[in-house]
């Protein structure tokens, strides 16, 4: 996984640092890929001691975010209030621009309502591993502000099509066949699949909307052990937000290709995990012949492999449907990590499907005899240069 470099330092000056007294603004954040989701949230959220603000994001000509309050916040207020503030797009990157509007707004909000509390409603399609780490650095700098849990919403009743089909977030559309606005941009080509389980990895919650049954269960089995699972909007839910202090180490190690680890989770709608790993490297000529293979049709595939050929680099394997995502992700030894190969893959039905992944992952790997002969492929053309998608400095 890449991650935004720290944003650029905010200047405290004229806020009162609570670092030795007093009590902290909590800010909590709530993001997902559906915008109606989002919109129910602020509003079954309302009325409590939590202020909610919503954020706006115009990319038209220069580019504008806007921070208001919302739902029932909202009515209580004047149309213009300390509460609601624009800021222009400093940035062609949007989360570094949504980061900075957010340190922007409320630290000095902090100074002037100190033991305050608000939920952030966030722009549909946000990746919290790349908002939160340097967020979270300069609310706690500021002496102000403490980022408290975040959480991702996700419906359970279309879960299985949008987790093991590959779709680009600008192709999300109801059953009108309307765009859902889900993307960020009108052009975003990212998958929704793998932008919901980055989600659902790096988050301290998860809150699960519709019904139980296959998509709830297939839900399940892609959240983290240690990640909360919040059954729908009517719980408490900025109550539980409000009690977990945001660590992003901690949830960067979660959603980590290398570090990454599931649990699964109930099966009574056939819903399986498979958790494959070996010590061994993929064998470089026969990766490229079986990623149709390891691409896992109808599944969801996730984790990062090591090869003979690069024997310091990490690589990281992503897969919806059969389309096949393959990047670098740093050094073994940067993560301090031993090499390894691991896949997690997890779909619905068919154990031909599952035994059949079983059999291309053991395949793929060097054989006993071939890592006998291993050092011979260090420095040697694999035939991968033009696959491997180099992670940006």
């Amino acid at each position: 996984m890449s991650l935004p470099n720290p944003p650029h330092k905010h200047s405290h000056e004229g806020c009162e640092n609570l670092e030795n007294g007093g009590e902290k603004y909590q800010i909590s954040l709530l993001g997902a890929l559906d915008p109606a989701l989002l919109e129910l949230a602020e509003f079954t959220l309302s009325g409590g001691e939590h202020q909610i603000f919503n954020i706006f994001m115009n990319l038209a000509e220069e580019g504008e975010i806007k921070i208001a309050p919302g739902g029932l916040f909202a009515m209580s207020l004047p149309t213009e209030s300390e509460y609601s503030a624009t800021y222009h797009l400093q940035t062609p990157c949007l989360t570094c621009a949504l980061r900075q509007a957010l340190i922007d707004f409320f630290v000095p909000l902090a100074a002037q309502h100190p033991g305050g509390k608000a939920a952030v409603i966030l722009p549909a399609g946000i990746e919290l591993a790349h908002l939160c780490p340097g967020l979270e650095e300069e609310l706690a700098e500021s002496g102000q502000v403490e980022l408290t849990g975040t959480a991702h919403l996700i419906g359970t009743d279309d879960a299985p099509q949008t987790l093991l089909t590959h779709l680009l977030l600008n192709e999300l559309c109801t059953g009108k066949n309307e765009p859902r606005a889900a993307a960020l941009a009108i052009d975003d080509q990212r998958c929704a699949a793998e932008v919901h389980t980055s989600n659902l990895a790096y988050a301290d919650a998860a809150v699960l909307v519709g019904d139980a049954g296959p998509g709830w269960e297939l839900v399940e089995h892609l959240i983290p052990a240690d990640c909360l699972i919040i059954p729908g909007l009517a719980e408490p839910i900025l109550k539980a937000l409000e009690a977990i202090k945001h660590d992003s180490a901690l949830s960067l190690e979660r959603a980590h290709p290398v570090t990454y680890e599931l649990c699964g989770g109930p099966t009574q709608n056939g819903t399986w995990t498979l958790d494959l790993h070996s010590d061994r490297p993929f064998h470089p000529e026969r990766l490229r012949e079986m990623a149709a293979e390891l691409g896992g049709q109808g599944c969801l595939v996730r984790g990062c492999f090591w090869l003979p050929s690069r024997p310091t680099e990490i690589f990281v394997w992503e897969a919806v449907d059969g389309v096949v995502s393959l990047g670098q992700g740093g050094s073994w030894a940067e993560m301090e990590e031993s090499p390894r190969s691991h896949l997690i893959v997890t779909g619905i039905g068919d154990s031909r499907r599952r035994e059949s992944f079983i059999e291309a992952f053991s395949r793929v790997l060097l054989s006993e005899e071939e890592m006998a002969l291993a050092l011979g492929w260090v420095g040697r053309e694999d035939g991968l240069g033009d696959w491997i998608t180099q992670e940006e400095e």
